[in-house]
């Protein structure tokens, strides 16, 4: 049963409601011009993401998403913060057979009948990320936060084991254990609700201040390939789906007119 007061969520993204992981496929769209094409593509996961834990998690848990971070094009992967502590959650609608070895993910190929590297890696994406994030919160007090990474495969068709004994720095995580999993992180209460919002508010604050630094790096990059316009040619793509919905809307207005006069 889900909990009468769910998980909170804030939703950093501009464009987006800030408190819901729902967007929009305009939404989504304006996220592709901001973040890559990428994001467009895997952002389902994570509103999938959001929709599952908010089933099992109480208000005590707050799920950051779309938090903006330098050096990154696209932002941070979901950040849950509570009383079991921090933790990086980064979901994916993989479908196949994966291995976790050596910090590294490996998909079974089917036509050569044995693993292979999967590039580009989410794991090695998820340990860059825990590294600057457990930087960035052990220099706001001196006690040392540990902070858990997470790789989520939400298609229940998707298997994935770990060939290492030993736990790895970024443990896999599927579906049919996600309710599990979160029962536990339930029944962790390791900090209390101020050293929570302490965490929030330094995550928030710092993604608003280095927001203004990642706009000016992203302009930088887009005038050194820009298309016709000023504007490349992926975010050409994108405004020309933007202009035909706007098309098709005013066409949908004008056969209803007609049909109902």
């Amino acid at each position: 049963m889900p909990p009468i007061n769910p998980m909170k969520i804030l939703n950093l993204a501009p464009f987006a409601n800030r408190r819901s992981a729902s967007l929009s496929l305009v939404q989504r769209l304006q996220g592709a011009l901001q973040y890559g094409l990428s994001w467009f593509w895997n952002y389902p996961a994570q509103e999938r993401l959001a929709e599952l834990l908010r089933e099992h998690l109480d208000r005590y848990f707050i799920l950051v998403l779309n938090a903006p971070w330098p050096n990154r094009r696209q932002p941070l992967p979901p950040i849950l913060l509570g009383p079991s502590g921090i933790h990086i959650l980064y979901p994916t609608l993989l479908k196949g057979d994966y291995r976790v070895k050596g910090n590294r993910l490996w998909v079974y190929d089917t036509g050569k009948q044995r693993f292979r590297p999967y590039r580009p890696d989410p794991i090695q994406e998820v340990l860059q990320v825990r590294e600057q994030l457990t930087e960035f919160f052990n220099n706001l007090t001196a006690t040392v936060v540990t902070i858990e990474a997470r790789l989520v495969f939400l298609d229940p068709a998707t298997y994935v084991d770990s060939v290492e004994r030993e736990e790895t720095a970024v443990s896999p995580l599927m579906v049919d254990g996600l309710p599990r999993y979160l029962e536990q992180l339930s029944r962790q209460r390791r900090y209390q609700r101020t050293q929570i919002q302490k965490w929030l508010t330094a995550l928030v604050h710092a993604s608003r201040g280095r927001m203004a630094a990642a706009i000016r790096s992203q302009r930088r990059r887009r005038t050194a390939a820009r298309g016709m316009g000023g504007l490349t040619r992926t975010q050409w793509l994108i405004l020309g789906v933007l202009a035909a919905l706007d098309l098709l809307i005013v066409i949908g207005f004008f056969i209803l007119f007609f049909v109902l006069d």
